[in-house]
């Protein structure tokens, strides 16, 4: 339902959508009225609306290792033993 109101807020008919995502037009009426279609449709309708640009936050890369500051290695060489002798 979003898919077709995005579409019909941009102006386009079903085949002008369709062809402007590269998708059958039989496809996109059945995922457009039905829901039904697939990852590839989907992602090909998201594009065409200009709703794609956010999907890489679904799979977030891994943070690097943060360095510890300054005072975290102060504390760290404090507790370290002290030598006996």
């Amino acid at each position: 339902m979003r898919v077709r109101r995005e579409r019909k807020k941009a102006g386009l008919s079903q085949a002008e959508f369709a062809a402007s995502a590269g998708i059958a037009l039989r496809t996109y009426k059945r995922f457009e009225t039905h829901g039904q279609g697939t990852l590839e449709t989907f992602l090909r309708a998201l594009r065409t609306l200009g709703h794609a640009r956010n999907l890489y936050l679904l799979f977030p890369q891994p943070l690097p290792p943060r360095k510890p500051s300054l005072e975290e290695r102060i504390e760290a060489i404090a507790r370290r033993p002290k030598p006996r002798g």
